[in-house]
């Protein structure tokens, strides 16, 4: 009886798991995305949040050239991050930059951030602003299939004493 209750159980969390990711993929038709090329201290919104950039930031180690730029990210007057987006060149790859994306991640949505263009003449960047609603229900849904799944292997005792016999 134990082992019926236990595999039922996982069965559940199994179920409850792939709604989750249904949910989480449900969430791609609300997604929300925007190129914005803003100067230092210009506000944009998009979706629930406004972004201001503050300004980038130039540094080098001994193997690459960092750009750094910096954005503050407001839900109404409240300020909820800061993102820091930016984009590497390698002294050995010079024609291969990458680019490092700022994420604010919450169980309702994920806040992307990724640096396009830079002008520092005009100390302007370009950004491409991503809102991606309840993907980590789909992280969170994964778990709960697996943990079912691996609550539904554990063998019983009389499927080990099966195995012993045999």
């Amino acid at each position: 009886l134990k082992a019926e209750v236990r595999r039922r159980r996982g069965a559940h969390l199994m179920h409850v798991g792939m709604v989750l990711m249904f949910v989480g993929f449900a969430g791609e038709a609300y997604k929300t995305e925007k190129q914005v090329m803003l100067t230092e201290r210009q506000k944009v919104t998009v979706g629930r949040y406004t972004l201001r950039y503050d300004g980038a930031t130039v540094t080098r180690d001994e193997q690459k050239e960092m750009l750094t730029t910096s954005l503050s990210a407001y839900l109404g007057a409240v300020h909820v991050a800061t993102l820091q987006p930016a984009r590497w060149v390698y002294f050995k790859h010079e024609n291969q930059p990458t680019s490092e994306v700022a994420i604010k991640r919450t169980l309702r949505e994920d806040l992307f951030v990724a640096l396009g263009s830079y002008d520092s003449r005009r100390n302007q960047a370009a950004f491409k602003v991503i809102i991606n609603p309840l993907v980590n229900w789909i992280w969170l849904g994964f778990i709960l299939l697996t943990v079912g799944a691996g609550v539904n292997m554990i063998p019983s005792r009389s499927d080990r004493k099966e195995r012993r016999q045999t």
